[in-house]
């Protein structure tokens, strides 16, 4: 498909891609960064939460995602530490706001390593 001939997501995609280095998909209406890291993350989500259908976003927090309570925060949290080899602080965790801000949490750790 030539760039006339993408509608105006797709050629955002390839723009963002271009010029972040990253790769970016279109999720329905949505562009989504695609990563190893996002992947992972969606997946421990999915396992944590047992809903192979839970689609989470950089904005998501736990108002959004039923069941998301203390102790299952935890749990993610731990399931987080051990698919990506990591350990966090607690108040690292406590300062988190969503989802982003864990997956890019777990971006500067990979960068240290």
């Amino acid at each position: 498909m030539s760039a006339m001939e993408m509608f105006p997501g797709e050629r955002l995609k390839d723009s963002l891609s271009k010029s972040m280095g990253r790769e970016w998909r279109l999720k329905e209406e949505y562009l989504i960064m695609a990563s190893a890291t996002w992947d992972k993350l969606s997946d421990v989500f999915r396992n944590v939460f047992d809903d192979d259908e839970l689609e989470i976003n950089r904005n998501t927090t736990a108002d959004d995602v039923e069941g998301w309570d203390s102790l299952t925060h935890v749990t993610l949290i731990i399931n987080v530490e051990k698919a990506f080899g990591i350990k966090f602080k607690s108040s690292e965790v406590a300062s988190l706001k969503n989802v982003g801000e864990l997956e890019d949490l777990i971006e500067s750790r990979a960068s240290k390593a």
